[in-house]
């Protein structure tokens, strides 16, 4: 241990304050021995209760050189700091600093890393089907367009149709009407005495003439009625 017959010595010439004095010199010396059998545990609590004792400060040194030896760097920076903050011209101060910078090296060392956190790789698995993107030179296909068969609806006859044909219809019944009966008056006979007598002036012969004329008119509208109306189911497709 470094200055460690110094340590002693100053104890040694310590005014002696009773037993604690004593006592804190016993544990001194002792501390040293147990520090060079390797006994740093035993070396470092005699120590500690040794400077409890007499409250010199030299022996602050003892303690970081048996912090130091036990592994705790921060303990042992920690004691050769107070150390030389309360020797400022210690004779061994440039080897106190040398050990100071040595704890402070390896308290670095032995502190854990942060992990490094790295990006993520790029998933190789394809998106799913329905959020995949086309690639940029296939151009999506558009879906055609969804062809719907109608059935053809059923022709249906306008009203003007059924107006046309059904007046035309009529005319035609009703031409057909007078015609019959036209016939039976221009046709009628009147028996006189034991011949016949065709009236062919009376009132019988003047009223076929009209219905036969009748007759005529509603064949040809009729006529024309129908011809109207078959024209217009023909356009009106």
């Amino acid at each position: 241990m470094i200055h460690a017959l110094l340590l002693v010595a100053t104890l040694a010439a310590a005014p002696h304050g009773g037993g604690e004095i004593d006592e804190a010199h016993r544990l001194a010396v002792l501390s040293i021995r147990e520090y060079n059998a390797g006994d740093f545990e035993a070396a470092l609590r005699d120590a500690k209760r040794a400077y409890e004792l007499s409250g010199l400060t030299a022996l602050l040194f003892n303690l970081g050189q048996c912090q130091r030896a036990l592994g705790h760097w921060k303990e042992a920076e920690f004691a050769y700091k107070n150390y030389l903050r309360e020797h400022k011209d210690a004779r061994n101060r440039k080897d106190v600093l040398d050990l100071i910078a040595e704890m402070e090296a390896k308290t670095r060392s032995a502190a854990p890393e942060a992990p490094i956190v790295l990006p993520l790789p790029v998933s190789p698995m394809p998106p799913p089907a329905a959020t995949r993107s086309p690639p940029p030179d296939q151009a999506s296909p558009v879906p055609a367009a969804a062809v719907t068969e109608q059935a053809a609806a059923p022709h249906r006859i306008s009203p003007a149709t059924w107006w046309l044909g059904g007046s035309g219809v009529g005319a035609v019944v009703a031409g057909s009407v007078l015609g019959v009966l036209a016939n039976g008056n221009d046709g009628s006979a009147t028996r006189t005495g034991g011949g016949v007598n065709h009236d062919v002036t009376g009132p019988s012969y003047v009223t076929g003439q009209y219905e036969g004329l009748s007759a005529d008119i509603l064949w040809s509208v009729g006529g024309a009625l129908v011809v109207a109306a078959i024209v217009v189911a023909f356009t009106s497709h």
